[in-house]
């Protein structure tokens, strides 16, 4: 064989085997989505400020009803605007979300408006009522779920046990509530869907999530689901087959950059379980929310 001839076999395998090299192994990917029999609902967060309505705390909104069919109970309205209102000196982003968020994962959505005595209560006053049920359910210990600051492997697991529904805590899958604002302002929402890409093993790609908004007051009366979507880039998970380990890293940074944390209520029995007004009784909150 001639020089040359060998020469240009050697140099075309050494292309051949850096193009190889330079090509990037297809994505794996994992993926989940809650059933529509525990799908998550949209809401508006209710704020404390007084420029951002509906609030609960209005004439002729949630608690201004309520204190017309409750007998006893003639102070739910002013209580709330009182400490959950502008004496407060409330920020634009104090609200409800959490109380949201922990109702949307556990309860069915309410669709349609009922009358109870001599009051006509709207989707928004039922959602309103039953996040205002919920508000004390992120007190930090009625948990079933709970994870501050999660590594990107151990928020991956738990969106395979729970939203995937592998060795879900209920036997199904359901959704979670995300903390999702990494900093000092607190932003919750109901997630119900994912999508993992990833490469390699330690393993490196980006979890997407998909959750219910609050972003609009019009989501009160709405009984569609709006959703946001969040991407996290992550590397260095280790992978036991295809299950992630609560291992790794986040790579970039930013208050949207990774969940602050995870967490579920423990299921109430009871609509005042969690309530934060004090004024809400179980007997009437019942003919309003079941």
């Amino acid at each position: 064989m001639k020089k040359s001839l060998f020469k240009f076999m050697v140099l075309g395998c050494m292309f051949l085997f850096l193009i190889a090299l330079g090509t990037p192994a297809a994505a794996d990917t994992d993926s989940g989505q809650v059933p529509s029999g525990w799908k998550v609902w949209s809401c508006w967060y209710f704020a404390w400020v007084d420029n951002l309505n509906p609030n609960l705390f209005d004439n002729y909104e949630a608690m201004y009803k309520y204190d017309r069919i409750d007998p006893a109970a003639d102070n739910a309205q002013s209580w709330e605007y009182q400490y959950h209102g502008p004496p407060q000196s409330p920020d634009d982003w104090w609200g409800h979300c959490h109380a949201w968020s922990g109702a949307s994962v556990w309860e069915a959505q309410p669709v349609a408006s009922r009358t109870v005595g001599s009051q006509t209560f709207q989707i928004r006053d039922r959602k309103g009522l039953m996040c205002e049920a919920y508000y004390n359910d992120a007190n930090g210990d009625k948990y079933e779920l709970f994870v501050d600051n999660p590594k990107p492997g151990t928020f991956w697991r738990w969106l395979r046990k729970e939203i995937k529904g592998v060795g879900s805590m209920h036997g199904h899958a359901m959704g979670f509530v995300g903390e999702l604002y990494y900093g000092d302002q607190v932003w919750n929402y109901p997630v119900y869907k994912y999508v993992v890409s990833y490469t390699g093993n330690p393993a490196r790609g980006y979890i997407k999530i998909w959750v219910a908004s609050d972003a609009s007051p019009s989501y009160a009366d709405s009984t569609t689901l709006y959703y946001q979507t969040f991407t996290y880039h992550f590397r260095g998970v280790k992978m036991n087959g295809a299950v992630p380990t609560n291992t790794g890293i986040w790579t970039t940074t930013g208050p949207y950059s990774r969940p602050d944390c995870i967490w579920r209520p423990i299921y109430p029995t009871q609509w005042i379980t969690y309530r934060g007004n004090p004024y809400l009784r179980e007997t009437y909150l019942g003919q309003v929310l079941n």
